[in-house]
């Protein structure tokens, strides 16, 4: 058993408007395994300049630092504003993955390819230039998400509590 390592929580939760609820949910479910669950906002510092590039920097350096700071990764792949994982996210999953973190993922639509995904939601006819869409293996999510994390020694689950539960029994 993995117990008392910190796990950074990525994905697009950061935009929802209970975001800050959302986060004490995930990181309950955490601690109720014996892990701590790290927020992107645990570590931001507003400094009052919302939206500026120094607040821009600041989050980033922010980031960075509490996914050196984890053990693992966990990162909600359920898609964002489109077929596909929150570009933010992919980025920090590949970030974990350089830094050599045990990485987990969750998503809703994980009995559904991406190709399923992005046939049911987008007409191709009108992007025929980039009309191939990847289905390697029958992936949920786009291929270098999938191997960073199997890769990496972590799965991908139908939803949060599930990875913990894997978690908890390695």
């Amino acid at each position: 058993m993995i117990i008392n390592k910190k796990i950074y929580l990525a994905g697009p939760d950061v935009f929802r408007n209970n975001a800050l609820e959302h986060f004490k949910v995930l990181k309950d479910i955490c601690k109720k395994y014996g892990f701590i669950g790290l927020s992107p906002f645990d570590n931001e510092n507003f400094n009052g300049i919302l939206y500026s590039k120094e607040h821009s920097i600041s989050i980033f350096n922010s980031n960075i630092n509490l996914i050196k700071e984890c053990d693992i990764i966990i990162a909600n792949l359920n898609p964002f504003r489109g077929p596909n994982v929150d570009d933010g996210t992919a980025w920090e999953i590949g970030c974990a993955y350089i830094l050599d973190k045990l990485i987990y993922g969750y998503t809703n639509t994980f009995n559904e390819t991406l190709k399923q995904r992005t046939n049911n939601n987008y007409d191709l006819k009108k992007q025929l230039e980039f009309s191939n869409i990847e289905s390697f293996a029958n992936n949920s999510v786009n291929l270098m998400i999938q191997e960073s994390i199997e890769l990496s020694g972590g799965c991908i689950t139908n939803n949060f509590e599930e990875c913990i539960a894997c978690l908890y029994k390695k």
